[in-house]
């Protein structure tokens, strides 16, 4: 593949990113900018994040409500609930594939064992790969907390292949 190839690619897949995740991102891919140029807005992520995956965080939401908590976390986002000394303390999980698991669904296509053709492309465009990881990580970590205040007591970030 070529520099053009992989960009093009990528594209693809941060097109599905918030937009001012995908113009810094790309303007750093482009080289039309510098790595982490451009502001990413965190209001704009969470609205993705919900007009996404909102039927995840009211999932936890449900989940925590059917467990009988007497203080449930607030449906808007507020803050999670102390379940430390509570009877009813079945912790509700939520969780996310890192960074690397999800940039290697995305560079092989789905599960791979060897994550070969993601390891030659990680060492055939370094920056690029930065880049995507980056993107990833800012967006599972606006998904992570958007689960906490949904009412996960616990987060658990998952790499398939550590």
């Amino acid at each position: 593949q070529t520099k053009a190839q992989v960009i093009e690619a990528c594209q693809t897949h941060l097109s599905r990113m918030p937009p001012s995740l995908l113009r810094a991102k790309l303007s750093a891919l482009s080289g039309q900018g510098e790595a982490g140029q451009g502001e990413v807005d965190t209001a704009e992520i969470d609205k993705f994040l919900d007009d996404r995956l909102g039927y995840v965080f009211d999932a936890i939401y449900w989940t925590r409500q059917r467990l009988l908590l007497s203080e449930p976390p607030a449906a808007d986002g507020g803050a999670a609930p102390d379940l430390s000394g509570s009877k009813q303390a079945i912790p509700v999980i939520g969780f996310s594939g890192a960074p690397w698991t999800l940039l290697g669904y995305m560079v092989e296509g789905g599960g791979s064992k060897t994550l070969s053709k993601c390891k030659m492309w990680v060492f055939k465009f370094p920056e690029i790969a930065k880049q995507m990881m980056e993107a990833l990580g800012e967006l599972i970590a606006s998904y992570l907390v958007k689960q906490y205040k949904a009412g996960a007591s616990v987060l658990q970030v998952f790499d398939t292949n550590a």
